[in-house]
């Protein structure tokens, strides 16, 4: 058989096998399209500091722990409060800074598609602006610090999922920092670290309108909504500026340290008692009770303890420690109600620099509350106010910041209310 029979022979064989297979045998078929939706009560969105990937965990089952490819390392998990995009920071663990924003997959009552990653950026230099797993908001729209420009973004849209560019307001502040801001009607008091000052910013104009010099390493600031008075952290006090009526841009006074330990971030417990704590382990808490003038803080020797938190309303203080152990507190005494081990204590030194997240993290949900358990690869739930453990999720790797979103409130309508606010 010569080459040209065989050629032929060949085509012939090809041919007949294509008839006797059918039609649908050479192109793509239709197939039935599922409803990508399923019955989910609420979200975890968790940062794995071993491999910088989002864990997310569907509540109440707990039956499907799944893992989005976000650039590594996370510094912050944040959420604005509400809205279906939860916004991941990134560390300075490399010379590119990005924000990741992912969709949460919630829709209108208590459905959920799957979450996905609805775009990377990188955001400029230092990204940052999430306090206790929540993003700053400004005017009620999500907003960033690039701490190494020395700017402030709000995004005035939100859908991160489309293809065309979300709107962004710029503004310019005093210059590169690490910052605190507190809003009010129509300023930003925008707190720098290194450079010791609160900036007044006008809101509707961008600009500066006033300085308060006098709080160096300033690292935390918060309002008491009663009086207007806000409250910056500085090196050896808490400086306090009005921010109504006679009392605007005032300095009304400075509060000292009850001891060596300065303070950063505040939580607010219990009829308007302010927290004050700062990073890695402590050995105490600083408590300031607004009613009560002159104002005085107190120490609240607790052991070493790795996070810290209030419940909503402040009802409760938690404070989780270096033993495994979480303390459940009153939220405005600081009284010890209950102790429970959590987990296993903590061997290593666990002191957070701006490279990735490394220590565990609290959240509350409705009476449940949440601890992310790094050295465990697992999150502990437990029921309040009995402290009661009811289960322990394993989701792997090295789970610490963490957000909390409940269906109602990441539904696609709590998102156009917040475009909308």
């Amino acid at each position: 058989m010569n080459n040209k029979t065989f050629s032929a022979m060949t085509r012939l064989a090809a041919i007949v096998m294509l008839a006797s297979v059918g039609p649908l045998a050479i192109a793509h078929g239709p197939v039935d399209r599922l409803a990508d939706l399923a019955p989910v009560g609420a979200r975890l969105f968790v940062g794995d500091n071993q491999d910088g990937s989002v864990i997310v965990v569907d509540l109440p089952a707990a039956d499907k722990v799944r893992r989005l490819a976000t650039p590594p390392f996370i510094i912050s998990v944040a959420w604005p409060g509400k809205g279906r995009h939860v916004y991941v920071l990134r560390g300075r663990s490399t010379d590119r800074d990005f924000v990741t924003v992912i969709d949460t997959g919630f829709e209108a009552e208590g459905q959920a598609r799957t979450p996905y990653i609805a775009r990377s950026f990188v955001a400029g230099a230092g990204p940052g602006g999430a306090d206790q797993s929540r993003l700053l908001t400004i005017e009620g729209k999500p907003s960033l610090y690039l701490d190494d420009d020395g700017e402030l973004l709000i995004f005035d849209g939100d859908n991160f999922g489309a293809l065309g560019e979300i709107p962004v307001r710029r503004y310019k502040l005093a210059g590169p920092d690490h910052l605190h801001l507190v809003e009010t009607d129509d300023s930003l008091y925008v707190g720098h670290l290194m450079k010791g000052f609160v900036q007044i910013i006008d809101k509707e104009t961008g600009e500066e309108t006033k300085r308060i010099e006098g709080c160096p390493i300033l690292y935390g600031a918060t309002m008491d909504e009663a009086t207007g008075r806000m409250f910056f952290s500085c090196q050896r006090d808490l400086l306090v500026v009005g921010s109504r009526g006679d009392e605007l841009n005032k300095v009304l006074g400075r509060v000292p340290y009850p001891g060596k330990q300065r303070i950063g971030p505040f939580l607010h417990g219990r009829d308007r008692v302010l927290w004050g704590y700062t990073e890695s382990a402590i050995p105490e808490l600083q408590r300031l009770d607004l009613t009560k003038e002159p104002y005085v803080m107190e120490a609240l020797p607790v052991e070493a303890s790795l996070q810290q938190f209030t419940s909503p309303g402040g009802e409760y203080l938690l404070v989780y420690t270096r033993s495994g152990i979480l303390d459940i507190r009153h939220g405005g005494t600081g009284e010890l109600l209950k102790q429970v081990q959590v987990s296993q204590p903590f061997d290593q030194e666990y002191h957070e620099h701006v490279d990735k997240a490394l220590l565990p993290d609290i959240r509350f949900l409705g009476d449940l509350v949440y601890i992310s358990l790094p050295h465990e690869g697992r999150i502990a739930e437990l029921q309040l106010p009995s402290g009661e453990v009811l289960r322990y999720i394993e989701v792997g790797g090295q789970p610490t910041r963490m957000v909390a979103v409940p269906a109602d409130l990441g539904s696609s309508q709590a998102s156009e209310n917040l475009a909308m606010d």
